[in-house]
This record gives structure tokens, sequence and C-alpha cells, in this order.
């Protein structure tokens, strides 16, 4: 059911224009807000158990290495999945009856995928640890699974109130592996044709703070984009199921 007085009043009409704008900004702001509270958490955690640690014997000290990763991971993406699930049940609340269902889900996804992600990212490499560079791009891949993940747990809830709601997870698939083109897509522009700048990238032309960033900006914001994108589609699709004559079937040309 899509709520009367916050909805859009046509499929074409502009207010599906403004509630996909309100999506990308609060999915960019509450996945950014939630990634710096959330993996500061994650630090703090970390650092306070392997403190408790270092006054145990070694052999204790290794059985609880896991633990101390682990348990960290998911106080840490509970957080950051919170802080996005507020993020955007504030866009939600004004337009659908269910979006108090939102919050708890999204915030179980991350707390699921944040220690899937850190182990993929950060695998055990018998005290030799990976380039940083390689090891960020990799945490970058892992988002990946991380879409995958929150698309399913938010799709529980859409599948209850929106048919064809499976392309959800598509959309929360395809969105981090679009936006982790803003990590090195850049580095291959070349600015003296864009710009006219006399420098080989991207990256030179803007120099190193304002591309990072870039860099951290654009997954954020693509993100919210396809998924804003696919929200606005189906609930688009809702509204006119719902304003059909009873036995009237919406056309197949509106419904893809």
């Amino acid at each position: 059911m899509i709520k009367a007085a916050g909805s859009p009043s046509s499929a074409a009409g502009p207010g599906w224009l403004r509630l996909w704008a309100a999506w990308v900004a609060a999915t960019a702001i509450g996945l950014g807000g939630g990634l710096v509270v959330g993996l500061l958490v994650l630090f703090l955690l970390m650092g306070a158990l392997a403190g408790a640690v270092d006054s145990l014997s070694v052999g204790i000290g290794i059985v609880l290495t896991v633990p101390i990763v682990l348990l960290p991971a998911v106080a840490g993406g509970c957080l950051i999945g919170a802080i996005l699930g507020i993020g955007q049940w504030v866009v939600l609340c004004g337009v659908v009856p269910w979006a108090d269902q939102w919050v708890k889900p999204t915030a179980m996804a991350v707390a699921v995928s944040a220690p899937l992600s850190l182990m993929m990212a950060f695998p055990p490499t018998s005290g030799i640890p990976a380039p940083i560079a390689g090891c960020i791009r990799l945490f970058a891949y892992t988002q990946v699974l991380s879409g995958a993940i929150i698309g399913f747990y938010q799709w529980l809830v859409l599948s209850r109130q929106i048919g064809g709601s499976g392309w959800w997870i598509v959309a929360c698939v395809a969105g981090p592996l679009l936006g982790m083109s803003g990590w090195w897509i850049p580095d291959y522009i070349p600015a003296a044709s864009t710009l006219g700048l006399e420098r080989e990238s991207l990256r030179q032309a803007m120099g190193g703070e304002w591309f990072m960033v870039v860099q951290a900006l654009v997954p954020l914001l693509v993100f919210g984009a396809v998924t804003g994108l696919t929200l606005v589609l189906l609930l688009a699709r809702q509204a006119r199921r719902e304003a059909a004559p009873a036995g009237a079937a919406v056309p197949d040309s509106q419904t893809t």
C-alpha cells in the first residue's frame, strides 16, 4: 500500500523524482555516517579486546583471535546498518505505511555481512600482511556480497508489500558493483582532453585529497541512485495497480 497523502501523484510526476533524490541523499548520508561510526566502534573494540587478550597465555590468545575480530565486526556492522536503515526510513515513512519494518532487517543484514566481508578482505596471511592497496581493493569487492545480503534482508520486507520485488536484490548488488568504478576509473580518464589541463589523469588534476573525496562519495551516491531508481519503479507500479479498477489488469508495458 502507498500512502495517499505522501505518495507522488503519478508514475511520471515530479513527486517520484523528489523521492528518488531524497533516497539518494539519505542513503549516501546514512551509509557514509554509518561507516564512520561503525568502523570507529569496530577498531576501538578490537583494540580493547586485543589488549585484554595480551594478558592471557599464548594458547588462549590464539583461540580468542577469531572472536577478537568477528565480534567487533558484528557490533560495528549493526551500527552501520542501523544508521543506514534510519536514514532510509526517514524517506520511506512519508510514503509507505510499512516503513517501521525497515531499520531492523537493515541492521541485521550489515551485522551479518560485516564479519564475512572482513574475513574476505583480510584473510589470514601467515603473519605476512598484504599490501594496503590490495586490501582496500579487495575490501571493495566484498561490498558486492554485502549488497546481496542487505538486498535479501530488505527484500523480506518488500516481498510482503510489493509484487515483483526480487529486482531489489539485483539493485543492491548492482549498486556497489557500479559504485566501485569511482575507485579506479577516474585514474584512466585523461585530464588533458576533459579539463584542458596538462596532467596524465583526473587524480593528478584534482590532487590527491580531492580525489580521495570523490572516491569516497561516488560509491555511496551510485548505490543510492541505483536502489532509489528501483524503489521508485516498484512503488510506481504498485501505485498503478492500486489505482486500477477492481479486476482490471495493468498492461505489461507498465509492469516491467
